[in-house]
């Protein structure tokens, strides 16, 4: 008798799990932080609507047709699931402005709300239902990013949505009311698949880059349909002698992996009060501290960037990135997040124009920084990306801050009031003042709604 029909693989594990799991199971501060990230994600959502992506995306979707069945965030459509969260999840991603997690990989594990609020919708799902899929998505993804990868994924050469295709068919599994066994089925599905490669984050940053959660996210939701019907997957996808974890990963910790985490997961999700790369946010807001001291730009002899071991490493901190030319590129340098942030004094998306990336006073800040590692922030990496800035002037004299904890870190979280504003800024230019107000409302009392349809007609202007 093999470790499948035993129920002994690593996906069966997990998917008994998840089939055990029920919304009674969720604390109120669980509940409380799952609906903040749903607010914040859909909020991130609006704010893409009008990028170059989203309107080829948009484009590609409406020539296809389909079953209205799901909405078309930020407009009065609705097509099929599958389709929906393709759309959805790129625009979640688009600006890079949705939550993030680091450890061996990081995450924007938020990118399964897109194949959850679709698949919801098809099937009249509750609030409830909809918090605890999106909960079961982000510790599937989270332990993963713990637990797989040697050194890593992304030094493997894949990136890191490829463990969304776990997340993603699990949690629409469990959503569209899946047995255990399909739900491992889910999984091996679209693990088999959706093994995405790292080069499309690597160098020169494509526009793909806001299509590759979501890309990975519609086939968990494919995957998760099908299993449903009885479509089988090879459910020792994870240890097989041709697996996913010798094969894609290289090692898996089974322990760790399967280790149930309590409190959940979710709660060490971190918000980003920036759109740009993750490792970014502690230093730009540092940045942003140090533009209220009245800085004389043209006396400034060195800027130090003080940042954890691992990030020295990263896309972000390439030399190749110290100059970007376009606005992809500019999120995901490093030196121009903080150079830009130090000048302007703020981050938003207007600060990756095209007038801002060839400014010659940013570019004469870029000029002068250098990255240096802090032993300190290395110690507390991947728990947080800390960062802090020091500013050399002529005169010998010097400003310097510093962020052990990110604002949106678990220990630094942003205020319900900081919360809302994100959410309107990004929002209101869509839907104007009054729905805005209505959205978020709903959306902070998800938890009391009996069906996420009757949230339709707040998601189109």
């Amino acid at each position: 008798m093999n470790s499948e029909t035993k129920n002994n693989s690593i996906l069966q594990k997990l998917a008994t799990e998840v089939n055990d799991i029920s919304f009674q199971d969720l604390s109120e501060d669980v509940i409380n932080k799952a609906k903040g990230l749903i607010i914040d994600t859909i909020g991130c959502a609006f704010g893409a609507i009008n990028s170059e992506v989203s309107q080829m995306v948009l484009e590609y979707v409406l020539s296809r047709g389909g079953k209205p069945q799901s909405t078309l965030i930020g407009t009065s459509l609705k097509t099929t699931p599958e389709l929906a969260c393709l759309y959805n999840g790129t625009l979640i991603r688009y600006l890079d402005s949705n939550d993030y997690y680091f450890s061996v990989d990081p995450a924007h594990p938020s990118g399964n709300l897109a194949p959850i609020w679709a698949a919801g919708q098809m099937q009249n799902k509750s609030g409830p239902e909809v918090i605890l899929s999106l909960v079961i998505a982000y510790e599937i993804q989270m332990r993963l990013c713990d637990s797989a990868g040697n050194p890593s994924l992304w030094k493997r050469g894949w990136h890191h949505s490829t463990n969304a295709s776990f997340s993603s068919s699990a949690a629409v599994a469990k959503l569209i009311g899946c047995s255990a066994l399909e739900i491992a089925h889910a999984m091996a599905i679209t693990g088999s698949h959706q093994n995405t490669l790292a080069q499309l984050q690597s160098g020169n940053v494509s526009l793909m880059k806001a299509t590759a959660e979501a890309w990975v996210a519609k086939c968990g939701l494919e995957g998760a349909s099908l299993a449903k019907l009885g479509l089988t997957g090879p459910l020792n996808l994870i240890e097989g002698d041709f697996g996913w974890s010798k094969s894609v990963c290289g090692k898996v910790n089974y322990e760790s992996l399967l280790n149930k985490s309590q409190p959940f997961k979710l709660l060490e999700s971190n918000t980003k009060p920036f759109p740009a790369v993750a490792s970014a946010i502690a230093p730009i807001a540092c940045a942003i501290h140090l533009f209220e001291k009245n800085l004389s730009y043209e006396n400034i002899y060195l800027i130090n960037i003080f940042l954890p071991k691992f990030v020295l490493d990263t896309p972000a901190t390439g030399e190749n990135r110290r100059y970007p030319n376009n606005s992809e590129m500019a999120q995901h340098s490093l030196y121009y997040c903080v150079a830009a942030s130090l000048v302007r004094g703020f981050c938003n998306e207007t600060i990756f124009s095209k007038s801002n990336l060839y400014d010659l006073q940013i570019l004469e800040v870029i000029k002068k920084i250098r990255l240096v590692e802090d032993s300190s922030l290395s110690h507390l990496w991947p728990l947080s990306a800390g960062g802090g800035i020091e500013i050399l002037f002529q005169n010998k004299e010097k400003l310097s801050h510093k962020m052990e904890y990110p604002l949106g870190h678990s220990k630094n979280s942003v205020s319900k009031e900081q919360q809302y504003k994100k959410f309107y800024d990004y929002t209101f230019p869509v839907l104007g003042k009054n729905k805005t107000i209505e959205l978020y409302d709903s959306l902070d009392s998800l938890d009391s709604c009996t069906d996420i349809n009757s949230l339709s007609a707040l998601l189109s202007p």
